[in-house]
């Protein structure tokens, strides 16, 4: 009886043994009495998107003023660097009312449609006042296939000829021109020496002093 109890308790020990081995094999080899881990995920706030802003501000401030287009689709050169009568545009404006704040936009390309090279310039004067305007100083304007130029009349920077970028430009302020019932002598040409070009469009941008209606600038 006595060695069978011991053999009992060598068999029990033996179990015991065992389990306590496989317990430590578990163990080491999964994950089986690791805490379960709870994924704790936190909102993140949707970013705000920021209205864009546009890089040509005072481009697209033109589409809401009133516009007069002074002049299109005009060949003009100065052949031998003389400007003769045929090859420049000249007419007057008349402002019927205040205006509080204008651009004029030119766009000017040699006759095949390519953009002005350094050999060529847009003259623009306004009673007597400008010269040939500063092609650098342009305010931004959208990429486009011919010479874009925008300025604000109370401060249009030009140049004296010989045109050239590497003069220090002067600048001209038209905005006391535009008073009421005022009349503004307008002279334009492309001075290029050796092939036509073509002022495309010449446009005055304006607003009024006393509303939208208060003013009008007429040819």
């Amino acid at each position: 009886m006595e060695e069978r109890t011991k053999q009992i308790a060598i068999n029990l020990a033996v179990l015991l043994g065992l389990g306590v081995l496989s317990i430590i094999i578990l163990d080491k080899t999964t994950s089986i009495f690791e805490p379960e881990k709870i994924e704790i995920i936190k909102e993140v706030p949707a970013p705000v998107q920021e209205p864009a802003v546009s890089e040509f501000v005072d481009y697209d401030a033109t589409k809401e003023m009133k516009s007069l287009e002074i002049l299109s689709d005009f060949t003009t050169w100065t052949p031998d660097g003389k400007t003769q009568d045929d090859k420049k545009f000249v007419t007057f404006l008349v402002d019927k009312g205040s205006v509080s704040r204008a651009y004029i936009l030119v766009d000017a390309s040699l006759e095949d449609g390519k953009p002005l090279t350094a050999w060529e310039s847009v003259y623009l004067i306004l009673n007597y006042q400008g010269g040939h305007l500063f092609r650098p100083l342009s305010l931004p304007v959208p990429k486009s296939d011919t010479t874009v130029l925008l300025y604000a009349i109370n401060s249009v920077p030009y140049v004296t000829k010989p045109y050239s970028e590497q003069k220090t430009p002067q600048y001209i302020d038209w905005s006391g021109l535009f008073k009421q019932n005022a009349e503004i002598r307008v002279e334009t040409f492309i001075s290029s020496y050796s092939r036509p070009a073509k002022i495309n469009k010449l446009v005055l941008y304006y607003e009024c002093a006393d509303g939208p209606d208060s003013c009008d600038v007429k040819l």
